[in-house]
């Protein structure tokens, strides 16, 4: 909260607006949707194996 605080008064920003949004106070986004696919991809494209960590 001091960061706030201390960010507002240098930038003239008001606190009001400096809130976190939805996505974050939500708490985590599942990588693994976003990251299998490209080791997925990058195999097929490449004709190479790139494992999905964890899945060795």
């Amino acid at each position: 909260m001091q960061d706030r605080v201390t960010f507002s008064e240098n930038t003239g920003i008001a606190q009001e607006v400096l809130v976190f949004s939805d996505f974050i106070t939500s708490g985590y986004d599942d990588v693994d949707d976003v990251l299998r696919p490209i080791y997925e991809e990058a195999s097929e494209v490449l004709g190479q194996e790139f494992p999905y960590p964890g899945d060795e």
